[in-house]
């Protein structure tokens, strides 16, 4: 894996995920892109009537959710796409890959006395038959190259499982 960067500045150089992406850091990243079929219900229990907080909840991110989305999943450089503040249901994820029904929550200080509300949203989320990463904020900002790693391991093993194809 190519991971170049400091978190802590506020530019840091770009990142290769290893087993989706081809190039080096001497010429421009180029996504290979995994084509992949699958039919799904075209809403994904999107939640209409939540739209209008959602996009509140886009502009007011925490430092994590936009170093998440900055240098790892905006703009297909997972090879899947990936939208954020999504209302599925009563409830708005931080990442969702639709395609993958993958969910990608960090739990920051609003989490700390939620663990109940947590624990309902996420059993309600996998029945609907998602699946649901968590990193704590501190994860992301201070160890991003393990979040990386575990959010690549995600999409190989659903990708590649034979039901999802």
């Amino acid at each position: 894996m190519c991971w170049q960067g400091d978190f802590n500045r506020t530019k840091p150089h770009h990142f290769h995920l290893s087993p989706l992406v081809k190039g080096g850091c001497e010429g421009q990243c180029v996504g290979r892109g995994i084509l992949l079929s699958l039919y799904m219900n075209k809403n994904y229990h999107y939640n209409k009537q939540l739209k209008n907080y959602s996009r509140g909840l886009r502009t007011d991110s925490t430092k994590a959710e936009v170093l998440l989305w900055t240098y790892v999943l905006k703009a297909k450089k997972t090879g899947f796409q990936f939208n954020r503040q999504y209302a599925i249901e009563n409830y708005i994820v931080d990442f969702i890959c639709r395609k993958l029904k993958l969910i990608i929550e960090i739990d920051g200080s609003s989490h700390f006395y939620r663990d109940e509300e947590d624990f309902i949203k996420q059993k309600k989320l996998k029945e609907l038959g998602f699946q649901i990463l968590r990193f704590s904020e501190a994860e992301v900002i201070h160890r991003m190259d393990i979040v990386i790693e575990k959010i690549e391991f995600a999409i190989l093993s659903i990708s590649s499982n034979e039901n999802y194809k």
